[in-house]
C-alpha cells in the first residue's frame, strides 16, 4: 500500500499565495518610492521603508520557492507547509515593526494581514497533516489567505495616500 499522501490543493495554494505576493511586491515598490521622496526623508521613515523592502523581497523569494514545488513529489506537502511557516514568520515580523507617524493605518493593516496569515498557517497545517486531507481546514485557510490579500490591497492604497 502506498504510504505517501496525495498532495491536494497545492496548485490552488500557489495561486492564492501568488495573489497574495503580487500586491505585496507592488506595495514594496510604493514604499520605496514614498521613502525616497524629499519630504519623507527622515530616519524613521527610511528605517520603516528599508524594513518593509526586506519583508517584500523575502515574500517574493517564497513565491518562487512555492512555484518550484512539484505536486507529485512525496515531500511536497512538507515543503509547502515549511514555506507557509516562513511567510507567517515574516508577516509576524513586519507587523511588529515600529510604524512612523502618519503611517498608523499602514501599521494597522499590516497587523490585520499578519492575523489572517497566522490563522491561514494553522488551517493549512491542519489540512495537509490530516489523514485524509482536511478539505474543511483547507477551505478555511484559503479564506484567510484571500482576506490577507484584500488587506494587502488596502495597505497599498493606504501607502499611496500616505502623508
Amino acid at each position: 500500500m502506498n504510504s505517501v499522501k496525495p498532495v491536494r490543493g497545492i496548485r490552488g495554494t500557489k495561486n492564492r499565495i501568488l495573489r497574495f505576493i503580487v500586491p505585496v511586491c507592488l506595495t514594496a515598490l510604493l514604499a520605496l518610492f514614498l521613502c525616497s521622496c524629499g519630504s519623507r526623508r527622515n530616519d524613521e521613515i527610511m528605517r520603516y521603508g528599508d524594513s518593509m523592502s526586506v519583508f517584500f523581497n523575502k515574500l517574493s523569494g517564497y513565491d518562487s520557492e512555492l512555484s518550484s514545488i512539484d505536486p507529485s513529489d512525496p515531500d511536497a506537502s512538507g515543503r509547502v507547509l515549511s514555506v507557509i511557516d516562513e511567510i507567517a514568520a515574516e508577516c509576524d515580523w513586519a507587523a511588529s515593526l515600529d510604524v512612523p507617524e502618519g503611517f498608523e493605518t499602514a501599521g494597522s493593516l499590516t497587523k490585520e494581514v499578519n492575523d489572517n496569515i497566522q490563522f491561514a498557517r494553522l488551517e493549512y497545517h491542519k489540512a495537509f497533516e490530516a489523514d485524509p486531507f482536511g478539505e474543511e481546514s483547507y477551505a478555511k485557510a484559503s479564506e484567510y489567505y484571500e482576506t490577507a490579500g484584500e488587506k494587502l490591497r488596502e495597505l497599498l492604497d493606504c501607502l499611496k495616500d500616505a502623508p
